[in-house]
């Protein structure tokens, strides 16, 4: 933590070569503190609380390669600082207070190869600043302040290959400032106020790989106006103002990869526009406002593996808009408009990894449908409105892990549907209409690591429904209608983690209910009509941390009902829905072998009495909620305050 530095500190070290002072508080430099040092070739004073720099400070230091001064409280930069520097080759200098550059500030700097000056709150740069940088190939400055960049600012800078100007206030480029970039590689132009693009900007950067221009204020872009950046790997043009796009706009792009338009206003795609994308690995057209494709809009992308068309209007798909992606492996179609879909629609879809269909208006889905998507690991196809499955629909998705088909209208489910999922670990069908489940209907499911069944209207549960899910780790079967639960209903889940049960119709717990649940470690009961809790219900619940009680019909609590829960840590027994069965007495040594928990939560019930030793092991007790009962002395509960 040095704040100060004896200007004579370094007099004898003449062989030094690197010096580290980074990440202290030194505010001030003296001017001749490094004098001596004529062997330095690395100097780091990053992270500190300099504020000026002499003029002088780095007369001597004729070797110097490279120097870190970022995050720092520098301002200003007197002029000649760097002219000795004649072979520096990096300099940081980023994360300042700078606003503004002398002219000649890098004049002597012939050798300098990397220049950082981003995140400071410079406005202008003379337009000859970096005229003598001729070997320079990396310059950040974005994070700035600059709202106008002269026509010649960059002329010198034949060597540049890397240029980020992004996150400043540029609203106009002129159309030469990048005429002397014909090595530049990467362009950084994001997140300005951008609104027009002169045809001939990019006309020399034959070299440039990747162009990102996203969100600023453009409106269009002339027809040639990327014709001579044919090594462009990758383009970002979204979170713009783009309503068309002319059909020739990228023809000569036959090198891209990657193109992002997404979150403009896009309309419509001329048929043709991507005719000439045959390198085309990843296309994102999502958020616009397209409501029709053509059927041959995608017919020249081969080599096509992310197409990302969600949050549109489509409304229908062509038959064999997707034929030529044979090698596509992720397929987003999700928040549009689409309420039918031909059984053929995939077939050439052999590769695909991952289909999102979800939010749509789907009402049904041919059996076949899925049929040739044997690769397919994830189908999304909630939020519709589907309200029948057919027995086969699944039968070749052997490879399928997730399947999600919540918030649709599902009555009921054949009970054959899942039978080659063999690969399934996660099932969701919560918020449907489904009131029975078939005994067999999870019997292939032996991989099934979580399964969602809450928000539906079950009333009953097959006593050995889950026996085959020995690998489940969550069960959530809540908010349904289920009154009563077979003794031998989770026997078999031995893995089961989670296991929500609240807002249900329970009225009793066999007693050897929760036996073999010896991983559980969330157990939600709250919200049911249960009136009585069976001495040893949860003595094997050794693993719970979490246990939720609330809002039954529970009058009195058993001396040992916890006796076995050492590793709980949120014990909630609060009544907030009546009082007529609410927690009037609690056994004086209840919450001994509690050493773990946390959090008691015992309001609104009709306690008028605790034991003086009530909670006197609860060692490591946080939250203790006792509002709303009929306590009238708590002097017992003082030792709590320690």
């Amino acid at each position: 933590m040095i704040s100060e530095l004896d200007v004579k500190l370094f007099d004898k070290l003449q062989n030094l070569s690197i010096l580290w002072l980074q990440s202290n508080k030194i505010t001030i430099l003296p001017s001749d503190i490094f004098d001596n040092l004529t062997s330095l070739s690395e100097l780091y004073l990053y992270n500190n609380m300099i504020s000026e720099l002499d003029v002088k400070l780095l007369n001597n230091l004729h070797n110097l390669s490279i120097l870190w001064m970022q995050s720092n409280k520098i301002t200003s930069l007197p002029s000649g600082l760097f002219d000795n520097l004649s072979n520096l080759i990096t300099l940081d200098l980023y994360e300042n207070n700078i606003s503004e550059l002398d002219q000649n500030i890098f004049q002597n700097l012939h050798h300098l190869q990397v220049l950082w000056l981003h995140n400071n709150t410079i406005n202008r740069l003379p337009f000859e600043i970096f005229h003598n940088l001729t070997n320079l190939r990396v310059l950040t400055l974005y994070g700035n302040m600059i709202s106008d960049l002269d026509g010649n600012l960059f002329c010198g800078l034949k060597n540049l290959i890397y240029l980020s100007l992004h996150t400043n206030k540029l609203s106009i480029l002129p159309s030469n400032i990048f005429d002397n970039l014909t090595s530049l590689k990467e362009l950084y132009l994001y997140n300005n106020t951008i609104s027009e693009l002169d045809v001939k900007l990019f006309g020399k950067l034959q070299h440039l790989s990747k162009l990102s221009l996203h969100t600023n204020k453009i409106k269009t872009l002339p027809s040639n106006m990327f014709d001579n950046l044919t090594s462009l790997i990758e383009l970002y043009l979204y979170n713009n103002m783009i309503s068309e796009l002319d059909v020739k706009l990228f023809d000569k792009l036959i090198n891209l990869s990657i193109l992002s338009l997404h979150s403009n206003k896009i309309t419509t795609l001329p048929s043709n526009i991507f005719d000439h994308l045959t390198s085309l690995i990843e296309l994102d057209l999502h958020d616009n406002m397209i409501s029709e494709l053509d059927v041959k809009l995608f017919d020249k992308l081969h080599n096509i593996s992310f197409l990302w068309l969600h949050s549109n209007k489509i409304t229908t798909l062509p038959l064999k808009i997707f034929d030529k992606f044979t090698i596509m492996t992720e397929l987003v179609l999700y928040h549009n408009m689409i309420s039918e879909l031909d059984v053929k629609l995939f077939d050439k879809l052999q590769n695909l990894s991952i289909l999102s269909l979800h939010t749509n208006k789907l009402l049904s889905l041919s059996s076949h449908m899925f049929d040739n998507l044997t690769s397919l690991t994830e189908l999304y196809l909630y939020n519709n409105m589907i309200s029948e499955l057919d027995v086969k629909l699944f039968d070749k998705l052997t490879n399928l892990s997730i399947l999600s088909l919540q918030s649709n209208k599902i009555t009921t489910l054949p009970s054959g549907l899942f039978d080659n999922l063999t690969s399934l670990t996660e099932l969701y069908l919560y918020n449907n209409m489904i009131s029975e489940l078939d005994v067999k209907l999870f019997e292939m499911l032996s991989n099934l690591s979580i399964l969602s069944l809450l928000s539906n209207k079950i009333t009953t549960l097959p006593s050995n429904i889950f026996d085959n899910l020995t690998s489940l780790t969550e069960l959530n079967l809540y908010n349904n209608m289920i009154s009563e639960l077979d003794v031998k209903l989770f026997d078999k889940l031995t893995n089961l983690s989670i296991l929500s049960l609240h807002s249900n119709k329970i009225t009793t717990l066999p007693l050897n209910l929760f036996e073999k649940l010896t991983s559980l470690t969330y157990l939600s009961l709250n919200a049911n009509k249960i009136t009585i809790l069976p001495s040893g219900l949860f003595d094997n619940l050794v693993n719970l941390n979490q246990l939720f009680l609330y809002d039954n019909n529970i009058s009195e609590l058993d001396q040992n009902i916890f006796q076995n829960l050492h590793q709980l840590q949120a014990l909630q027994l609060q009544n907030y829905t009546t009082h007529r069965h609410a927690l009037t007495t609690l056994p004086p040594h209840i919450f001994d072998n509690l050493i773990n928990l946390k959090e008691l939560i015992l309001d609104d019930n009709m306690i008028s009495e605790l034991d003086k030793d009530m909670f006197n092991e609860l060692t490591q007790l946080q939250i203790l909620v006792l509002d709303n009962n009929l306590l009238t002395d708590i002097r017992n509960l003082m030792n709590l305050a320690t």
